[in-house]
């Protein structure tokens, strides 16, 4: 393989980072260096929420079936090239070729699911629910998410989280593990090439810890982010975690996982959607504020509570002790 220079694809261009500092990419198994990572700037890191921002409205407003036909060119494009990616899997990660196939299976699974977004993202009502109301749901799309990808499934674990969120109408930035970041480049490329999605729909930076606290942080410096964010935990090796500007215990957390990514809604969103819904109610007498906060964080709005989705632990780092002693 020859020794690429990893780049950042922002806002549907491929741009080479300005940042003076870049670590090597070396093959797992014989130790040669293959690439080069540059640890990216927070002016990249901004750019690329950036643009994830600017994109959204339209990309939110493309009808569900318009946006799950690229995902069934996405489909089409991994299974092309389903070898060629096994190979750049197996080299970046130290991956049997068995085991960089099922990786990719696993991946392409998940497109397969995000294809069928027309019926997932169905709503539902209820007529007469009571004398004279009727109950309707509606699923929405909520802004700019991000994630920060461990190093031992380079492949499949951005999948889990990417197309799900892009599909339903959000846009994504992504930043893979440092360690191996040449699978997700040469992911992107294809995307970038034979897929198409309109720009700042999906973005990736390369970096390390800095670039994945520079993720988190972009709400309060550059704006960004201001519905969704995936962080990682700021010490994994404290049995704590941020959720917006509050913590939760592993206790109180569900579903851990050995393979650890942090799914984390910000609580002070949750706040600000609560008061956007009490104010056509504020000069209405009876009316309980206790009440409506109650009514929205029922349900979805519970993940703000880290119950269904957080998981602690490895953040793209071979040697981070588990916050949850490996259970």
């Amino acid at each position: 393989m020859e020794l690429k220079v990893v780049r950042n694809y922002i806002n549907d261009d491929w741009v080479q980072s300005e940042s003076p500092e870049e670590l090597d990419i070396t093959d797992p198994a014989t130790g040669e260096v293959i690439g080069r990572v540059p640890l990216s700037t927070p002016s990249e890191v901004d750019s690329a929420v950036q643009a994830a921002k600017d994109a959204f409205w339209e990309w939110r407003t493309t009808p569900p079936m318009t946006r799950a036909r690229y995902f069934f060119r996405l489909k089409e494009v991994l299974e092309a090239n389903f070898e060629h990616l096994v190979q750049v899997t197996s080299i970046d990660a130290g991956k049997t070729l068995d085991e960089s196939r099922a990786e990719l299976r696993r991946a392409i699974e998940m497109v397969e699911v995000v294809s069928g977004i027309p019926s997932l993202m169905m709503g539902s009502s209820l007529e007469d629910v009571a004398n004279g109301i009727d109950c309707v749901s509606i699923r929405q799309p909520l802004g700019v998410f991000g994630a920060i990808t461990p190093y031992n499934f380079p492949t499949m674990v951005p999948f889990w989280f990417w197309p799900f969120a892009v599909a339903c109408g959000n846009t994504f930035v992504i930043k893979p593990s440092e360690q191996d970041p040449l699978t997700q480049h040469e992911i992107f490329q294809l995307v970038a090439d034979e897929v198409g999605f309109p720009p700042g729909v999906v973005n990736l930076v390369n970096g390390g810890k800095e670039a994945a606290v520079l993720i988190k942080l972009t709400r309060k410096v550059h704006n960004c982010l201001r519905r969704f964010s995936l962080i990682p935990v700021a010490n994994p090796s404290r049995p704590e975690q941020v959720i917006g500007n509050k913590q939760a215990t592993l206790s109180e957390q569900a579903g851990c996982q050995r393979n650890r990514l942090r799914i984390i809604l910000l609580v002070d969103v949750i706040e600000n959607q609560i008061e956007r819904a009490r104010e056509p109610f504020r000069d209405i007498e009876g009316v309980s504020h206790s009440k409506i906060k109650l009514a929205l964080q029922a349900g979805p709005l519970e993940v703000a509570k880290g119950q269904p989705f957080i998981a602690g632990g490895h953040v793209g780092h071979r040697d981070v002790p588990s916050a949850a002693g490996g259970q």
